[in-house]
């Protein structure tokens, strides 16, 4: 939990890492779950020092910042590979219904979808199975999918 390698991407160790701490404060007795005005996240984010901020409000830890390099390094070498594969599986313009958000990046424009992606073509909603680069062209529009090279 406090290792910043493993803060990237934040979904994935979100979930491991949200149920052990209230695991853990259960375990403790230390949390009461029926108390509307204590969230979890007010309880945590208590421990969170104003010190650890800049006057930006972005955090300041070098840790940190080289773990989010390091994963932005990663996603646009993911995301140049696929798009030099070519491995075009759909061409646009379709309607971006949904993606899986467990493993996202972006880059320049590009988004990855694990497992599947669904989109709409003439108003159907279609699903596209297996890891996806895609290529958007507005915020719901979908120009380009291609199968992600791993």
């Amino acid at each position: 939990m406090i290792q910043p390698e493993y803060f990237f991407p934040i979904r994935i160790s979100s979930y491991n890492t949200g149920a052990l701490m209230i695991h853990a404060m259960r375990c403790a007795d230390n949390y009461s779950f029926a108390t509307s005005e204590r969230p979890v996240i007010i309880s945590v984010l208590k421990n969170i020092t104003p010190k650890m901020f800049g006057p930006d409000n972005k955090i300041i830890d070098t840790e940190v910042e080289k773990a989010l390099s390091a994963f932005n390094e990663e996603s646009k070498n993911i995301i140049e590979s696929t798009i030099t594969h070519n491995d075009v599986a759909l061409t646009g313009p379709l309607e971006l219904d949904s993606l899986n958000i467990y493993d996202a990046r972006c880059y320049k424009g590009f988004l990855t979808s694990r497992i599947g992606l669904l989109y709409k073509e003439n108003g159907e909603t279609k699903m596209f199975n297996g890891d996806a680069v895609i290529r958007m062209k507005n915020e719901n529009t979908i120009d380009t999918v291609y199968r992600w090279v791993s």
